[in-house]
C-alpha cells in the first residue's frame, strides 16, 4: 500500500496460456503466521464443451493443525466461488 506495508503472494514459475500455470509462494498464509513454502500448479485441459482444471499444491514447512483443510478451502473459494462464476458469466456458461 501506500504506506508500505504489503505481503508477496507467489512468483509465477511458468505461465503457459489455456495450459498451465505454476507458481511459488505462501499466498498470503505467511500473514497468518503459517510459515510454509507452497507450490502450486493448475493445468488446463479440454473437456467436451468445456475445461477441466486439475490443482496440485505441495507445501513445506511449520504445518499447524488444520493448515491443509484451510489451504482446501481458500482454494475452493478462489477456484469455484470466485473464478468459475467470472468465467461463466464472461463466457455464457
Amino acid at each position: 500500500d501506500e504506506a508500505g506495508n504489503g505481503v508477496k503472494h507467489a512468483d509465477v514459475l511458468v505461465a503457459l496460456r489455456g495450459e498451465e500455470l505454476f507458481f511459488r509462494g505462501p499466498l498470503g498464509f505467511g500473514r497468518m503466521g503459517v510459515h510454509l513454502d507452497f507450490v502450486h500448479r493448475l493445468v488446463f485441459a479440454a473437456d467436451g464443451e468445456g475445461t477441466k482444471l486439475t490443482l496440485t499444491v505441495h507445501g513445506a514447512g511449520e504445518v499447524a493443525e488444520g493448515v491443509p483443510e484451510t489451504v482446501q478451502k481458500v482454494w475452493e473459494h478462489f477456484l469455484i466461488e470466485r473464478f468459475q462464476a467470472h468465467a461463466e458469466e464472461k463466457l455464457g456458461g
